[in-house]
């Protein structure tokens, strides 16, 4: 190539607004020949220098001034091993390269991708004041620097791909620092050169890989690792396959590694200041007393002392969220708060989509570690207690404090084996007690603990609800409701200020907790102790959620594996009082409806989403087919038959059989648990309230607000109970329809069914003169045969349809009492 080819080249780029500038001579002496700028001041040139050409025709090269200047950055790739990852389907702008296996990607100028580069990735990010040699410059090894597609213009990257580029960035920096964490041998293996994998030696990399995992590195650094080993050769199957017979518990030895590793490295003075080498072959005999960890001081953040109530925190919130509700806030506080009663601990999920208002809640309680908080962005089965003999563990560094995890989504990601290893912990840990004994010879045992877990998933957390099922009473979902346009709005307000509202937001929350934690210690010491009539109604709510909630086993066919167990609802029962009193102590007053609203709401956002939609469609008390539920509900007919099995095997709901190529028909198996699940409906519903306080009510007094006749109902059953009454049944001989005493239906639905009472009674005198239909049936299952078989009958004679027949005679013999 000559000067002249050269020169040309850079007035062409010039004229594009390139700015080029000269380098060494490929033929230099010196150091880097051919890629060493001449100019001293290189980098601050805004224009390309006029005496290029002078320089050039000395046989130097020249070379690109990249990042804004240019408008230009670059990505160096000295190997393809990465260029899929960052550009699945090809980069499909301009590139040159110099020889094979090697490319210079340009791409358009963007600010928030900075200069960087990474030895083991072998990448290179080249932006402002970084230096390219552009083509046809030659390379000191005789190369032409050539383009590949020189017509293809420069374009601009994608989110997408600067997202790829900076996490595969950051994935190796995290990688390369719990390298350094393994020891020094683990390092070198990183600089190692030659191929590791030629000989297939299975041990060293079993050796390696496990020494990571014990650093809680997660799978994608793992992968990471693999490619770096295998490059080529890679196979994310293969690899995913081989991980799984990794266990942590038995790390390799110091003297395995050595010869293992020895093929590959020289251990020239490695192990002398090794900290992993120390702890495997020195002290081996410590003393109880060396053995003691002192525990870090826990960091005391200053907090404004000054009172501020719920009603204040509440309008700061709102000033800068948009807050549907006040529970959205007020559930997560008392959650908080409970934590530091001397009861069970329990575990919170904030459950929404990706950017409601379940960060900001958790993000408010403190970012960093502080007195009451101690947030963990992420958790793995080694977070609480690790197998390293001198680490200072988190499960006895929580010290009473409350647990926060800001996305619990990541963790559900994990394999099967993992989350349900995470899961035991967490189960451990809120039954104040946790010990783990290691393959190495260490074991780790801590009691004492109490600690209570706020964490934000999102919906995806519907999925694993076989994982849940782990922590039993523990865990309770709370499902904050919202508008996503207004939110969005808000959101969009905000713009530019999100630091500044989130550090308000902190303040006032730890000024509000303080404030509550230093005038409410008695409160707190007796916390759960509400009046007796709330206790029953929530002992009713939380049997029926610990049936409705129970998960169902089932093989890979889809068919039931083994018979439910619902849960003894004891704990959840401690749980749901300590949640209504710490609502009323938040509030600074004894608990009234306002707080007992809070155990309707939160046994409404614990039943799982497809068994709620599924018992909805039953709710009127009409009883339906498969199909008509698989309707009403809006989901596959498959879908409908599954719910309606595993409520059917919870005995929540019942069917009856149609006969020979007629449905099935479905209801409720107790009437009592219709009753429950519309309470629960009625009375979780939320108000837009103002969070200014009503100063008309008195404090402590039951008030009722909004539409509130269910929960009146319930309370004046329950005091009628208590003095003995007897309670009028509901149901009377003549009755014939149970969606009759719906407490929930309008007037108009109500004379709808007072008509039909009517127009019905001529049937019911029908049934009533058959004498062999009122013998009472010596079973359930042959007064089902009666109604199956009468039905057709009483249709043809009325001309209505069988179903209509089937439920008119099924009512009059439950009003009879002749079966539930």
């Amino acid at each position: 190539m000559s000067t002249e080819d050269i020169l040309t080249a850079a007035k062409e780029y010039t004229a594009k607004g390139w700015v080029v500038h000269p380098l060494s001579s490929p033929k230099d002496n010196g150091n880097s020949p051919g890629k060493r700028p001449l100019l001293s001041a290189w980098q601050e040139l805004t224009h390309t220098p006029e005496d290029i050409g002078a320089h050039i025709k000395k046989g130097g090269n020249i070379g690109l001034v990249c990042g804004c200047v240019s408008g230009v950055i670059v990505l160096d790739f000295d190997s393809m091993l990465f260029y899929k990852t960052i550009f699945p389907d090809g980069s499909n702008t301009l590139e040159s390269q110099r020889i094979e296996g090697r490319r210079h990607v340009y791409l358009k100028y963007h600010p928030s991708l900075t200069s960087k580069s990474d030895k083991h990735l072998k990448i290179e990010l080249q932006s402002d004041k970084r230096n390219l040699v552009l083509p046809p410059s030659i390379h000191a090894e005789g190369q032409t620097y050539d383009w590949i597609n020189p017509e293809t213009p420069i374009r601009e990257l994608t989110e997408d791909e600067i997202t790829r580029i900076n996490g595969l960035f950051q994935l190796s920096a995290s990688l390369q620092a719990k390298i350094k964490d393994c020891g020094r041998c683990f390092e070198r293996i990183l600089e190692l050169k030659s191929d590791m994998t030629t000989g297939g030696d299975r041990s060293a990399l079993l050796g390696l890989f496990t020494e990571l995992k014990l650093h809680e590195a997660t799978d994608d650094e793992l992968f990471l690792m693999a490619k770096l080993i295998f490059k080529e050769k890679f196979d994310k199957k293969e690899t995913e396959t081989s991980l799984r017979y990794i266990d942590i518990g038995r790390p390799h030895k110091c003297e395995s590694l050595r010869q293992d590793f020895g093929k590959y490295i020289k251990f020239d003075g490695l192990c002398d200041n090794c900290n992993r080498f120390n702890r495997q072959n020195k002290g081996k005999k410590k003393s109880k007393e060396s053995l003691k960890i002192e525990l870090p001081l826990i960091p005391q953040e200053q907090i404004e002392q000054n009172p501020i109530t719920i009603h204040e925190l509440l309008d700061v919130y709102k000033k800068y969220l948009y807050i549907e509700e006040n529970e959205s806030i007020t559930i997560p506080l008392a959650e908080t708060i409970s934590n530091f009663a001397p009861i069970e601990p329990d575990i919170m999920g904030i459950i929404g989509a990706s950017g409601s208002s379940k960060t900001e809640v958790i993000r408010a309680l403190g970012e960093l570690e502080n007195q009451y908080i101690y947030p963990v962005s992420s958790i793995t089965g080694h977070t609480l207690v690790s197998g390293f003999e001198d680490n200072v563990d988190l499960a006895p560094s929580l010290r009473g404090r409350l647990l926060t995890i800001k996305d619990f989504t990541t963790l559900l990601a994990k394999k099967k084996d993992e989350v349900s290893e995470i899961f035991a912990d967490l189960r451990e840990l809120t039954d104040g007690h946790i010990g783990k004994d290691f393959g190495s010879g260490v074991k780790k045992h801590y009691t004492g603990i109490h600690t209570s877990i706020l964490f934000g998933c999102t919906n995806a957390i519907e999925k694993y609800n076989s994982m849940f099922s782990l922590l039993g009473q523990r865990i309770l979902f709370f499902r904050p409701r919202s508008d996503k346009k207004k939110a969005m709005y808000q959101a969009m307000k905000n713009a530019g200020k999100e630091s500044a509202f989130r550090d308000e937001l902190h303040k006032k929350t730890m000024q509000f907790i303080y404030h509550i934690l230093n005038t409410k210690k008695d409160r707190l010491t007796n916390l759960s102790h509400i009046p007796e009539v709330y206790g029953e109604m929530i002992g009713e709510l939380v049997y029926f959620l610990a049936i409705v909630r129970t998960h169902i086993d089932r093989d890979f066919k889809g068919e039931m594996a083994t018979l439910p167990e619902p849960e003894y609802p004891t704990r959840l029962a401690k749980t749901m009082c300590k949640l209504v009193d710490a609502h009323a102590v938040i509030h600074d007053r004894e608990p009234i409806v306002d707080d007992l609203r809070i155990a309707y709401r939160l046994v409404l956002d614990n039943i799982p989403t497809d068994r709620l939609r599924i018992l909805n469609t039953l709710l009127d008390g009409n009883e339906r087919t498969t199909s008509e539920v698989q309707e009403a509900a809006r989901v596959s007919n498959a879908f409908a038959r599954r719910i309606l099995e595993d409520l059917k095997a919870l005995e929540v709901i019942e069917y009856f059989s149609g006969g020979k190529g007629k449905p099935d028909i479905w209801q409720f198996t107790d009437e009592k648990y219709r009753e429950i699940l519309t309470q629960i409906q009625d009375f979780s519903k939320h108000e837009n309230k103002n969070s200014s306080p009503d100063a008309e009510q008195p404090q402590g007094a039951i008030r009722l607000p909004g539409d509130t006749e269910t929960i009146k109902k319930v309370l004046q059953k329950l005091k009628n109970k208590n003095k003995g009454e007897k309670e009028e049944s509901p149901i009377k001989e003549e009755s014939h329809h149970l969606s009759e005493y719906h407490p929930g239906l309008t007037e108009s639905a109500s004379n709808g069914l007072k008509t039909d009472h009517l127009e019905n009674q001529e049937i019911i005198d029908y049934i009533k003169s058959v004498k062999e239909w009122n013998v009472k049936p010596d079973s359930e299952s042959n007064r089902n045969y009666r109604v199956t078989n009468g039905s057709p009958e009483i249709a043809r004679k009325f001309n209505i349809p069988t179903e209509k027949a089937y439920k008119i005679f099924k009512d009059y013999c439950k009003a009879r009492g002749w079966g539930s």
